[in-house]
């Protein structure tokens, strides 16, 4: 190898090795860059970063919202109880509903979902079939209104139209059959309800009738479930669009203004329901699955046996 290759393997190792240095320069510099901002831009966006909500904190404010609906509903009667706490307990059962749908999307068994959402809207009827036969009250308020009804029903459609979109999909008239079967379920268990009314007006046993009216209120239907068809359609809706937030907090502010247009009132606050929903960040949380499995019943019947000794001791 002569002189001339020498030189050139020298210029050709030498410009490699500045372009070395020049670049670990320019990575100490952004490193250095980096250090220097780092108590400045991750503050920033801390201060304008929106807060969001998990699935779990979405249901505390549902249920802090139930308390409000069921204070005013059940102590209004006799007492002075202020408008706004059922226009502010007006989200509730939307949020709820919106975390029936996460948990229908998420959860590992739905079939035992289904079962678990059914046993709770019988066991809630029983309580409140057992409480107000103990604690009857001078103003006719009625426990009928269940919540887990609403909840099953809802989760019992989103089982239907999903079973209704394979049946299409694969064409299958099988599939499409079990869909229609389960739309209409809840219309056939209004049938049990109507005869016991027809006996009502017949010479039946007084304890029979009572028995065939608690068989007839546990089976979930249209007329015994909480605020009826048009929240089983949210409930719907809510599913069909899952994965479109923007569209569910836009759904959820329909139904507040169309409630409001229909009944008036505070009917408008539903809407304000949209909020966590749209905040909803997809996380779970810490579930609590005991405690808000166990919260309606016992803020429902805690709250009658309350109102009903207040009428009792103090109204009266």
């Amino acid at each position: 190898m002569n002189d001339d290759s020498f030189s050139r393997v020298g210029v050709f190792l030498y410009a490699k090795a500045r372009f070395y240095v020049r670049m670990k320069a320019v990575y100490i510099m952004s490193l250095r860059s980096k250090a220097g901002m780092k108590g400045v831009l991750p503050s920033i966006r801390r201060k304008r970063r929106i807060p969001t909500l998990n699935i779990t904190q979405i249901k505390y404010v549902a249920a802090a919202l139930t308390v409000c609906l069921l204070f005013h509903t059940l102590f209004a009667p006799m007492v002075d109880v202020p408008e706004w706490f059922i226009a502010v307990g007006r989200p509730a059962l939307p949020l709820f509903l919106f975390a029936a749908t996460e948990g229908y999307v998420h959860t590992r068994s739905r079939q035992a979902y289904l079962k678990r959402l059914l046993l709770c809207s019988i066991l809630m009827t029983a309580a409140t079939f057992a409480v107000q036969e103990l604690f009857p009250n001078r103003y006719e308020l009625s426990l009928m209104g269940n919540a887990f009804g609403t909840l099953f029903i809802s989760v019992l459609y989103m089982v239907g139209w999903d079973r209704l979109n394979e049946g299409l999909a694969l064409k299958e008239r099988s599939k499409i059959r079990d869909a229609l079967f389960v739309f209409l379920l809840p219309v056939a268990a209004i049938m049990p309800l109507a005869v016991v009314g027809i006996l009502a007006d017949t010479d039946i046993n007084h304890v029979v009738l009572q028995a065939l009216t608690f068989l007839a209120l546990c089976i979930p239907n249209f007329f015994v479930i909480s605020h009826g068809v048009l929240y089983i359609l949210l409930g719907l809706l809510l599913y069909v669009f899952h994965e479109k937030r923007v569209v569910q907090a836009g759904i959820v502010i329909l139904y507040g203004l169309w409630f409001q247009y229909i009944y008036g009132g505070g009917e408008w606050c539903i809407a304000l329901a949209a909020i966590p929903v749209w905040l909803y960040n997809g996380e779970k949380g810490r579930g609590r699955k005991s405690f808000f499995y166990g919260f309606y019943p016992v803020a429902v019947i805690a709250l009658y046996i309350l109102s009903w000794l207040v009428d009792r001791f103090i109204v009266m």
